[in-house]
């Protein structure tokens, strides 16, 4: 019986298949809530205006203080880049956070060099949102700055959205 079960969450988790079911709370209420209670931690859909256009970018922020992010623009020939990673913390009291990624920068022949990201970015009462100024340097293989951008950056929390729970195994959305 027990490897029935098993062997049912496996295929399920293979086929992608979950049925969610709601919470009783409202999910706007929950979200807030929850917003407030992990501070800056979590999944944050990112404007960036820089002073030749602007990119969306994803960023994970980790109740650690770990940070992830990988942008629109990582996969162009002209801006080829790994995702970055590095850490955030909370600047002083209140809502400021700072925040460093490094990454690796490439052409189609290979490495040639890095990137170091520096946010300084204050959240809103509700911590859903946040706001500030970024620096991005350029680095050649020996370290040394080859450019710096300068420009800002716009975050909205990710929000968690339930599926439909009429839509499950063998249905049509």
């Amino acid at each position: 019986m027990k490897r029935s079960i098993i062997s049912s969450i496996v295929v399920a988790a293979l086929a992608g298949v979950f049925v969610v079911r709601p919470m009783a709370a409202a999910p706007a209420q929950a979200s807030r809530v929850d917003s407030e209670k992990r501070g800056p931690a979590g999944g944050w859909a990112v404007t960036v205006t820089f002073p030749s256009g602007q990119a969306n970018v994803l960023v994970l922020l980790t109740a650690g203080g770990g940070a992830l992010r990988t942008s629109q623009n990582d996969f162009l020939s002209a801006s080829l880049a790994s995702p970055s990673y590095g850490s955030w913390t909370y600047l002083e009291k209140g809502r400021a956070i700072g925040i460093t990624f490094h990454n690796f920068r490439y052409r189609p022949d290979g490495l040639i060099g890095t990137s170091k990201i520096r946010v300084r970015a204050t959240l809103n009462e509700a911590m859903d949102e946040f706001t500030g100024p970024f620096t991005t340097q350029l680095l050649d293989l020996n370290g040394e700055v080859v450019a710096t951008i300068n420009g800002t950056v716009d975050g909205r929390r990710i929000q968690v959205e339930l599926p439909d729970e009429r839509i499950g195994p063998g249905t049509k959305p």
